[in-house]
């Protein structure tokens, strides 16, 4: 397929309604509640991760006949970084397969995590731009859709996180070497680098967005999409400016908003909880575990809602300077 050039006419920003297009969006999101669902998946504004707070710790604890000592305590905390590491060694030795079987699951985990968010920011941007025209569309088209497009959306990821590499890297070495040399140098060269990876970074980010546009709505293949997704940044530079202040703007109410919300509540279900809790324990910890798993589910949505509103904003602004 021939590379997508991105239309250069009419470049005035006074010609794109910004606000117009947000309303459009917002109500987009809120008339079709699976697009909420597609932005869990895709993990935009909320980006979901891996980082649990599960400690595994008491697979390490010993099992004795007897209870332990004082002196035996003491013996434990003087141990070196080495013998911990000897212990944590053995332990995975004597538990090979177990220790296997979680890595196994771990993997699993992630690549079905990726698999479906990737599925799901190219689903997601097909469903709105369906919705835009008036077509039909629902939560397993956008993951059809996705799936088709899965391996371009997975590798324009890669080849710009690369990118993102290079870049930290050529920022960083000088850097260090500096602050062996002259630390007042290190700082210097710390604080000019900082601002420029910053806007690399926000460049990058920007081009992914138009990248997954051209994948998604032109069939674009993944060097032809990032090109055109350069070309564009550089020719609507002051469109796109404007667009990325208005995500950023949303992203940050959005998110204060969560955040006091989510203390809010949590204060409210805690106190319930406590009150239960002192009137019959059994009912106040089947009420932690429900109010637990109903306050991530909460979350969750408010984060999909977040993340759907921002990326059907970027679809409807790319399609207003880029025709599709």
């Amino acid at each position: 397929m021939p590379e997508t050039k991105p239309n250069k006419a009419g470049s005035g920003v006074d010609q794109i309604d910004y606000l117009g297009i947000l309303k459009s969006a917002f109500n987009m999101v809120r008339h079709h509640r699976y697009l909420w669902y597609l932005g869990i998946l895709a993990g935009g504004g909320s980006n979901v991760g891996f980082n649990g707070g599960v400690n595994f710790g008491d697979f390490f604890q010993q099992k004795e006949e007897n209870s332990v000592s004082a002196a035996s305590v003491a013996e434990k905390a003087s141990n070196t970084p080495d013998q911990w590491l000897d212990e944590i060694l053995r332990w995975v030795q004597d538990n090979l397969i177990f220790v296997m079987a979680i890595a196994l699951v771990v993997f699993l985990i992630i690549i079905i995590f990726a698999l479906l968010s990737n599925m799901a920011k190219a689903g997601l941007i097909y469903s709105v731009d369906c919705l835009s025209k008036n077509e039909e569309s629902s939560f397993m088209a956008g993951m059809k859709f996705g799936w088709h497009k899965f391996w371009r959306v997975f590798g324009s990821g890669i080849l710009l996180g690369l990118v993102s590499l290079a870049v930290i890297t050529a920022l960083a070495v000088p850097v260090v070497l500096a602050w062996f040399v002259n630390i007042f140098l290190g700082i210097f060269l710390t604080f000019l680098a900082l601002p420029i990876l910053f806007f690399v970074m926000i460049l990058i980010g920007v081009i992914f967005e138009y990248t997954l546009r051209y994948i998604s709505l032109k069939d674009g293949k993944i060097i032809a999409s990032i090109k055109s997704g350069y070309e564009l940044l550089k020719s609507r530079k002051k469109e796109t400016l404007f667009i990325w202040l208005i995500t950023l703007g949303i992203s940050i109410v959005c998110g204060m908003v969560i955040v006091f919300a989510m203390i809010f509540v949590a204060i409210i279900l805690f106190l319930l909880g406590l009150l239960l809790y002192l009137l019959a324990p059994i009912a106040g910890i089947i009420y932690a575990v429900i109010a637990v798993a109903a306050f991530i589910a909460a979350i969750l949505v408010a984060g999909g809602f977040v993340s759907s509103f921002l990326s059907s904003y970027w679809t409807l602004c790319f399609k207003e300077i880029e025709a599709v």
